[in-house]
């Protein structure tokens, strides 16, 4: 699904300056607000991660599909618990994955946070905690997470999770 939205998107990022006091000698703290527009291919990339984490918000893998290319590569470290992880190719594997993990967890119970996204060009890197309850055990977990997108033609062709898979498994063993 191709991105239709053509607005401005502008970044505002804020630096400070210190307060120091020597000998009688005072510095002044400044605040400065620098002003940025992010380039097109950014602000496509950003409409396409919106509509990513939407769908993934709402458990819809088909309004995920939407934003997922062809030949997707897709990789979250391999457990023999969680059977959505691992390598793998192509959009049909990487919606299998996902209805996977949907499955798995009470989805009424998640808990998620993004507390950065950094977008450069083509290139997507989203930091936050995941929070869930295994359906199966009714363990909760939260951890970090990092996730790194490549989209190319509005449409995700890399996908790479990290997080310590270890620990999250333990919530998946009775």
């Amino acid at each position: 699904m191709p991105c239709s939205q053509q607005k401005v998107e502008t970044s505002w990022y804020y630096r400070n300056k210190a307060v120091l006091t020597w000998d009688g000698l005072e510095i002044y703290s400044q605040l400065y607000l620098i002003k940025m527009e992010l380039s097109k291919q950014s602000q496509e990339t950003k409409l396409v991660l919106d509509g990513f984490f939407q769908g993934t918000g709402n458990n819809d893998t088909d309004a995920i599909s939407a934003f997922l290319a062809e030949d997707i590569s897709f990789y979250i470290a391999e457990s023999p618990y969680m059977p959505w992880t691992g390598k793998k190719n192509g959009k049909q594997q990487v919606i299998t994955a996902l209805q996977q993990l949907i499955a798995a967890h009470k989805t009424e119970d998640d808990d998620f946070e993004m507390d950065h996204i950094f977008i450069d060009e083509t290139e997507a890197a989203v930091f936050g905690k995941a929070g869930r309850t295994v359906r199966a055990t009714g363990k909760k977990f939260k951890e970090p997470f990092v996730m790194r997108f490549t989209v190319k033609d509005q449409l995700i062709t890399k996908f790479l999770m990290l997080e310590d898979s270890h620990k999250i498994e333990k919530a998946f063993i009775q």
